[in-house]
């Protein structure tokens, strides 16, 4: 955590702590993480509400009661580009369903994300491209003109000839 102790207040108190993140100007990533959440989570007026709160998914109620608990339960950031993640994404935001994670894993963990299963191993279909070393596009368009899971991620990847006629 950052160098300043941060200490809970106690239970049933409403006083206001200071703990050097949201410091006007210097806004820490944590504080704009937490801040996130709960919009998410509490605000119906939140572009990303429907997404959120609207669903079900609830901010925990120690969270929602101080940043300090937040930070007490995740720490600060592993990394500058590290994110929130729930390990179960139906789940609460709470402290045994979120950690922290860079951005790529992130992205494999969503509701939206199309699972393949190829010779017994299953993955997202952006993780096959990167397996495959083509781009996930190709991927997704086989997918979309209905080619099999087996034909998609076996067939290799044409290269585009030049047309001889091609202005240089």
């Amino acid at each position: 955590m950052n160098d300043q102790k941060v200490v809970a207040p106690p239970s049933g108190t409403t006083c206001r702590i200071r703990h050097g993140y949201a410091r006007k100007g210097n806004l820490r990533r944590e504080w704009r993480i937490w801040t996130g959440l709960k919009d998410r989570c509490c605000n119906q007026r939140h572009s990303s509400y429907s997404d959120y709160g609207g669903r079900g998914v609830r901010l925990c109620e120690r969270w929602r009661t101080g940043f300090v608990y937040f930070l007490q339960d995740m720490g600060d950031c592993p990394a500058e580009d590290s994110q929130i993640d729930r390990i179960n994404g139906s789940g609460d935001y709470e402290p045994g369903n979120c950690r922290w994670v860079s951005p790529s894993d992130n992205c494999n963990n969503r509701c939206n994300n199309r699972l393949l299963t190829y010779q017994g191993e299953t993955l997202t279909a952006t993780q096959w491209a990167r397996r495959k070393g083509v781009d996930a596009g190709l991927i997704y368009d086989r997918l979309d003109r209905q080619w099999s899971v087996e034909r998609v991620l076996s067939q290799p990847a044409r290269s585009l000839r030049r047309s001889p006629y091609a202005l240089t």
